[in-house]
This record gives C-alpha cells, sequence and structure tokens, in this order.
C-alpha cells in the first residue's frame, strides 16, 4: 500500500468513527433527555392519565377478590383516591430514578378499609365467625394496593442497576464527545483540505432511519402490553416520542449533510476554474 492509498484509507476509516461517535452521542443525549429523565417521565405520566388510569386498575381488581366475600364495592369508599395514588406514585418513581429506598405505606388504608367493613358488618347485622378471615381479606387487598404501585417489587430490586446506568450513559456520553473531537482534529491535520462532516452526518441519519422503522416494525410498539394499561399507555407514548425526536434529527443530519456536500463541491468546482483558468492564462503568454 502507497503513501496515497493510506490516507485515503484513513480518510474514510476517520469517518466512519466519526459517524459512529455521532451516533452514540446522539442517542445518549436522546435517553438523556426522555427515558433517563425522571421530569420527563413525570410529564408523561401527566400527559397519558397514568394515575387515573392506575388507580382504576387497582380499584378493579380490589373489586374482582370481595366479589366471592359477598361484600359491597363501597367498602373502599375513603380507603384511597387518586390523589393518594398520585403522590405516592410520584414518590415510588423519584426514588427509583435517585436510588433511594422505595416504601408503600399502605397501614392508613389498612385502618380505613378494616373499618369500613366492620361498619358494613355492622349495618348488615352480620358476624364474622374467624376474625382472621377479616385480617386475611384485608392483607390481601393491601397486597394489590401496594404491588400496583412498585410493581412486585421490580422497581425496588432494579433501582441501583438503573442508577448506574445513568451514570455510565453520562461517561459514554463524555468519551464519545472527546473522541468525536480527536477524529475532527486528526481529519482537519490529515486532510485538511476535503470534506469532513457529510459523510457521518449522512450516514448517522440513514443508520437512525433504518433502526426506527426496523424496531417500528420489529417491536409492534403501538400494541405493546405490560402489566396494566397505564403502563402500556405510558411506555408507548414514551417510546414514540422517542421514534419521533430520533427520526427528526435523522432529516436534520442527512439535510446538513447534503448541504454541506453542495457547499464542499461549489468549493472544489470554484478552485478547479480558477485553477484552469491561470493555466490557460500562462499558456497564452507562452504564445
Amino acid at each position: 500500500m502507497n503513501k496515497q492509498q493510506a490516507k485515503f484509507l484513513s480518510y474514510y476509516i476517520l469517518q466512519l468513527l466519526k459517524a459512529i461517535n455521532i451516533i452514540a452521542v446522539t442517542v445518549i443525549l436522546i435517553f438523556n433527555i426522555t427515558i433517563l429523565n425522571y421530569n420527563y417521565i413525570q410529564k408523561k405520566m401527566n400527559q397519558t392519565n397514568y394515575y387515573e388510569t392506575l388507580y382504576n386498575d387497582i380499584l378493579d381488581q380490589m373489586e374482582d377478590i370481595i366479589i366471592p366475600t359477598g361484600f359491597d364495592k363501597d367498602i373502599f369508599k375513603d380507603t384511597f383516591t387518586i390523589k393518594d395514588v398520585t403522590k405516592i406514585e410520584q414518590k415510588v418513581i423519584h426514588n427509583f430514578y435517585y436510588n433511594e429506598k422505595i416504601l408503600v405505606d399502605t397501614s392508613s388504608f389498612k385502618e380505613k378499609l378494616e373499618e369500613n367493613i366492620n361498619k358494613e358488618l355492622k349495618e348488615k347485622h352480620l358476624k364474622v365467625e374467624n376474625e382472621k378471615d377479616i385480617t386475611n381479606l384485608v392483607n390481601e387487598l393491601a397486597d394489590v394496593y401496594e404491588n400496583n404501585l412498585y410493581y412486585f417489587n421490580f422497581l425496588e430490586n432494579y433501582k441501583g442497576s438503573f442508577y448506574k446506568l445513568r451514570y455510565v450513559s453520562n461517561i459514554i456520553l463524555v468519551v464519545s464527545i472527546l473522541l468525536l473531537i480527536l477524529f475532527t482534529i486528526l481529519l482537519d491535520i490529515i486532510h485538511k483540505k476535503r470534506d469532513k462532516m457529510s459523510i457521518p452526518l449522512i450516514t448517522s441519519g440513514i443508520t437512525f432511519i433504518v433502526l426506527y422503522f426496523y424496531f417500528k416494525t420489529k417491536l409492534n410498539i403501538d400494541n405493546l402490553v405490560l402489566y396494566s394499561a397505564g403502563l402500556s399507555d405510558m411506555i408507548i407514548t414514551i417510546f414514540n416520542s422517542v421514534f419521533k425526536i430520533l427520526i427528526i434529527i435523522s432529516i436534520i443530519y442527512i439535510l446538513i449533510g447534503l448541504l454541506n456536500r453542495f457547499v464542499y463541491f461549489q468549493k472544489v468546482l470554484k478552485h478547479k476554474k480558477k485553477k484552469h483558468k491561470k493555466d490557460y492564462t500562462y499558456e497564452e503568454d507562452l504564445d
């Protein structure tokens, strides 16, 4: 391999490395402002009526449990409200994002529920042979309440890993930015007169578009079904929002890349015309 071939190869290798780092920086920045951002998640939870849906899901599950017992749905009156669910769930999500202990206090719920059950028994002049049956029912309903608010201990088990993921993503972001700067400097030193932005930007844009259509078709995001309707709707909304940002950035990258390429070719043509004119004038002088 001669010097010219080595220089040609180094140009495209540096362009490829630059494109990889642009992709890495873009993806991490998108995740940092969306999925890994507590405030963004809270905003999406409000937009999708997540708390109201969660409240209704909990209530529906509890009603299914009490149907065989003969108790009325009124036993849930004032035991918990949408406001209670919102307050607790916001705290749960906050603690998940900031790696703090996740606890759901069900003592108030149990107390009010037991009070309502005893009130109904008294009004209907009913007696319970075994008081433990009431205690077991209250505990079962409290478990439904608690498990729905932090997804059967899933958030508690994975909050540490999620927090590390946020930390690692920031490290990768810094490293990718530094590498991007390094490859740009190397391109500027080794290939001063060549286009240094078009190929990485267009490559990154096309890569994002390919990934967008791949994940949209393969994962079938719009029909995603998770633990509950509220969670499914929120996750679908978040993913669609992320994909929308990704496709907008892809188009911007491609347009900037094409524009930069056009400007570069204009400069090349101008330089060739100028050189041709100079050579032509020199030949006329010889005549």
